[in-house]
């Protein structure tokens, strides 16, 4: 039998893991992409938005990439 301080914590893990779930499919539902962001791979699009629902408890409104200046190629 769970101890109930192992029982919580499992609860609390497949909260989270399901909170992460629902904001990832919703940033992918609802998240604008700029045009050069469009042209990359959806895998990566998709990787990238898996990285920010998780790490973030904010919705994603754009990803955009940084053509020119010292940031240039960084989403």
């Amino acid at each position: 039998m769970l101890k109930p301080l192992v029982f919580a914590q499992v609860l609390t893990l497949l909260a989270f893991t399901g909170c992460a779930t629902a904001r990832y499919e919703w940033n992918l539902a609802h998240e604008h992409l700029s045009a050069n962001v469009r042209q990359m791979p959806l895998a990566e699009i998709q990787q990238i938005t898996r990285l920010v629902s998780e790490k973030c408890g904010e919705p994603i409104i754009c990803i955009h990439r940084i053509d020119s200046g010292p940031y240039a190629g960084e989403i």
